[in-house]
This record gives C-alpha cells, structure tokens and sequence, in this order.
C-alpha cells in the first residue's frame, strides 16, 4: 500500500512538473522572444537584410503559406533579399501564445500588413496566422522554424 502511494505521488509530481514547464510565459523570457520578434518584423519593414541576418538560426526553416520551404541561413537570406527588391512590406504582429521550454521557445500569433509590388504598384493586404520557433544562441534568441497560412478572409486590417 505504501509503494502504491509513492507511485501515485510521483506520477501526479510527474504531471504537474511538466505542465508548470510548458505553460505560457508572460516572464522577462516571453518578453525577450517577444522583442525579437517585433525587431524581425521592423527590419523586415526597413529592407535592413544584414540586421535581418543576425536574427536567424544557422538552420533557419521558413515554411511560406505559397511555396517551397526554405532551408538554411544562406537562402533564407537570399529569398528575404528577393523579396525585399520585389516588395516593399509593412507589417505588424500580434502574439497569442509562447511557451518556452529551456532554450526553446514556440509562438504562435497573426501578421497583418500590405505588400506594395515595387515594379507594379499594386499594393495587396494580408492577413496571416503563423508559428514560430526560436532558439538562444549565444545568449540571444534567433528565428529557428517559421510557419503562417493566411488568416480567414473575415479578419481585416
């Protein structure tokens, strides 16, 4: 009976541990991968490719909602440099939810904004739902795995 007890009370130990460890943070960490960001998304809007590129992983993984997934830093870069040619972007963010499990960090939020083809003039607005994955290196958090779809058309700007 006494083993069957001690059992229990690890397994709850157990359970209650790992949920304590992966639950949303509103702590000094959160607003740390918040601040990244919302810096990803400025020099994103100011075309500053070279900030841009201190922001991402060495294996950096951006999955586009349309398109081909990006894999690695150098042609993260290169597609980000492409598109900054192509488009100027004004972007905003909003996060809903980060959990941060050691040096891991998983948001999940909505980008909105417009796109103003450079050559065209066409401007389109968007709307999108993304997740993204950041990781610390060398004490700084940097873009690991990016992820969006578009957001219901219902949502406006």
């Amino acid at each position: 009976m006494k083993t069957r007890r001690i059992v229990a009370l690890a397994a709850v130990l157990i359970v209650m541990s790992c949920v304590a460890y992966a639950t949303p943070e509103a702590g000094p960490e959160s607003s740390s991968v918040k601040k990244t960001l919302e810096l990803l998304m400025q020099v994103n809007n100011a075309d500053e490719i070279d900030a841009l590129a201190k922001l991402y992983s060495d294996d950096v993984v951006i999955v586009p909602a349309h398109g081909d997934p990006i894999v690695g830093k150098e042609r993260a870069i290169d597609e980000s440099r492409r598109a900054m040619d192509e488009f100027q972007v004004e972007q905003s963010m909003s996060t809903d939810e980060t959990v941060i499990n050691a040096d891991t960090a998983f948001v999940r939020g909505t980008s909105r904004g417009w796109k103003l083809d450079r050559e065209t003039g066409t401007r389109q607005e968007f709307s999108e739902d993304y997740v993204a994955v950041l990781r610390q290196q060398c004490g700084k958090w940097r873009l690991t795995r990016l992820i969006w779809n578009d957001a219901p058309q219902n949502e406006k700007l």
